[in-house]
């Protein structure tokens, strides 16, 4: 019965008529270089002294505009060049207008343009920042640019330590903090004992950052929440980066494909000897690296105004001891989804999409008095969000959402095997432990 109504309420939402006279302006916001959504861009109508703000995919959306009409459309972005468009919108009709804005660095090199953002009113999240991967640039870092790290500096967000990226908002728990990827949920979101975060900048398109008071469909955590996008890649030509810092190696590549583009990203540990200054010079024995994918695909021949995407992440991190009376830890992250992003000539857009999220954890004692662990969660996540905009701006979400976890701890009791090495020493013996390698004397 529930999803009956559920459905009936969004075909009486995209039957809504509009006010008569009027009309709908509609379109994306992207970068003119790499075709790369801009989140978050001003959209301004000077003859109504109205705006409006795209969205993390770069749409935005005016559903109800006095037509027919000639208007003039103001753009702007912080690092672009602001552009003035004149278009037009007749009555009962739906103007697509895709924005292209051209870098500020590209055009002017020797210029530095300072913009503030201009909230449109129809975001009704008062505790909300949102963030696009230029803005953590600006911000002061540490061995390298980390999201993690960066949101300290938002008001309300703490620290314990200068080695730890962990963070807590205000008063709440660490784990009570909510990490999404592309709407999946990423449970250890740390390399390197929570030296800083899985996540690699490069992949990253936007951030928003609910501290408190965020939406309904932001469930699991009570703190916070982090959305994290990823970027589409360069659709109009193939590139490429690699860098490298005292701690780790990168590399990206990203480009265009046939109706879509997509973007590879990968990280490495290759270097211990930074992680010293933070633990009073001992060695930490860590090796770690990340890989992320993105690809996505729009053919409006098959479906028009459709966007698919698929996505993947996996982040692995180990500290293997070479002293077999030290344990060794290791923990893995598995990221896989798929999604379908619908806009329409009517004021309703709407998103499925289906995420695994898959996490790994192990303890593996050796010789130590570390008892043996295993954890493994597998989570399965559908989500269907509908979103209508009404005339005067506001915003009526619904959405469904199905959420399966399935979570595993193996716990194993320290155990030894005694093993008679010398029949002329019987007092000689040897210690192991069941399924490993590791043995030791005893005399």
């Amino acid at each position: 019965m529930c999803r009956y109504t559920f459905f009936l309420i969004v075909i009486l939402l995209t039957n809504f008529s509009n006010a008569q006279n009027s009309g709908i302006l509609r379109g994306f916001l992207t970068d003119s270089l790499s075709g790369e959504p801009l989140p978050y861009g001003n959209i301004f109508i000077n003859e109504l002294n109205e705006g409006s703000t795209s969205d993390n995919r770069g749409y935005y959306l005016f559903p109800a505009l006095p037509a027919p009409s000639n208007y003039t459309i103001q753009i702007s972005y912080v690092g672009y060049q602001s552009k003035n468009i004149q278009t037009s919108v007749g009555i009962n009709q739906s103007t697509l207008l895709n924005i292209q804005l051209i870098p500020v660095s590209f055009e002017l090199q020797t210029i530095e343009k300072v913009g503030h953002r201009v909230d449109g009113g129809t975001n009704p999240d008062i505790s909300v920042h949102t963030f696009s991967i230029k803005d953590l640039e600006s911000l002061p870092q540490g061995v390298e640019t980390d999201i993690l790290r960066s949101i300290q500096n938002v008001a309300g967000v703490t620290m314990t330590s200068d080695v730890s990226a962990k963070y807590y908002v205000q008063g709440g728990a660490n784990n009570q903090n909510l990490l999404l990827l592309n709407d999946a949920t990423i449970y250890n979101p740390f390399h390197a004992l929570g030296m800083f975060s899985v996540v690699d900048p490069v992949m990253i398109n936007s951030i928003e950052f609910y501290k408190g008071g965020f939406p309904t469909q932001y469930s699991g955590r009570v703190s916070s929440v982090m959305d994290l996008v990823t970027k589409y890649g360069n659709k109009n030509q193939f590139s490429g980066t690699a860098t490298a810092s005292l701690l780790t190696a990168k590399a990206a590549i990203e480009g265009p494909i046939p109706d879509g583009s997509f973007i590879f990203t990968g990280r490495k540990s290759v270097s211990n000897k930074v992680l010293k200054n933070f633990y009073n010079n001992k060695n930490v024995p860590v090796d770690f690296y990340d890989l992320s994918f993105n690809i996505n695909y729009a053919n409006n021949d098959m479906l028009n105004d459709a966007r698919f995407i698929v996505n993947g992440f996996i982040s692995d991190d180990k500290i293997v001891n070479d002293d077999p009376y030290k344990a060794n830890y290791t923990w893995k992250n598995t990221v896989y989804g798929l999604s379908y992003f619908q806009v329409s000539d009517s004021p309703v857009f709407y998103k499925l999409s289906i995420n695994f999220s898959n996490f790994d954890g192990e303890v593996d004692p050796k010789l130590s008095n570390v008892k043996y662990k295993k954890n493994e969660l597998r989570d399965f996540t559908f989500k269907a969000d509908f979103t209508y905009v009404y005339p005067d701006n506001d915003i009526l979400d619904v959405g469904l959402k199905i959420n399966g976890v399935e979570p595993t701890c193996i716990y194993r009791i320290r155990s030894e095997i005694l093993i008679e090495l010398d029949q002329e020493k019987p007092e000689t013996i040897g210690v192991c432990m069941p399924n490993t390698s590791y043995c030791s004397l005893k005399i």
